[in-house]
């Protein structure tokens, strides 16, 4: 059960920091290495991604490099777009118990009790958005064609490989 907590607080963890990260806008007259952000050229994000969108509706970083159509980009947009509003709620009370959590350990009483109900709060908050994102990354394999599935296939076993790009 420690092992569990302890892994949900840091995936609650980075969670919130990617959250906290989407609240973050840029000034209008940012510029990225390209110019003004909103003149990205087409990359390595296969065109999915566009400057400002949340992170949440970016496509999953294994698919870079594959060649999507765009009937299979707009329902890779489709999945994560439809699991967008329950994966934030998520988020946000992942955040709120956590938050509340620290604040709690900080008093001079302690109260197990109301531990119990944020941990609690916070493991069931973190145990959802495991579940939306195993079925969303599900439902986007489903999309891919064999030859996408063999071409992902190939990119998984090189970086698996500890060894990759060593010339001895």
């Amino acid at each position: 059960m420690i092992k569990f907590l302890q892994h949900a607080v840091l995936a609650i963890g980075l969670t919130a920091g990617v959250s906290l990260a989407a609240c973050a806008q840029p000034p209008e007259d940012a510029t990225g290495p390209h110019g003004p952000l909103q003149e990205m050229p087409p990359g390595p994000h296969d065109g999915m991604q566009r400057p400002g969108m949340m992170p949440e509706l970016a496509p999953p970083p294994f698919l870079h490099g594959l060649d999507l159509s765009d009937a299979q980009q707009d329902k890779i947009f489709n999945i994560l777009l439809a699991d967008a509003p329950l994966a934030h709620e998520q988020e946000k009370l992942a955040h709120k118990s956590g938050k509340e959590l620290h604040a709690l350990l900080e008093q001079d009483q302690y109260d197990e009790a109301k531990i119990k109900v944020l941990a609690d709060t916070q493991a069931h908050a973190t145990a959802q958005l495991m579940v939306l994102h195993a079925r969303s990354m599900h439902q986007i394999l489903a999309l891919l064609t064999p030859e996408q599935r063999t071409q992902l296939s190939a990119m998984k076993e090189k970086f698996a490989d500890p060894h990759h790009g060593d010339e001895h």
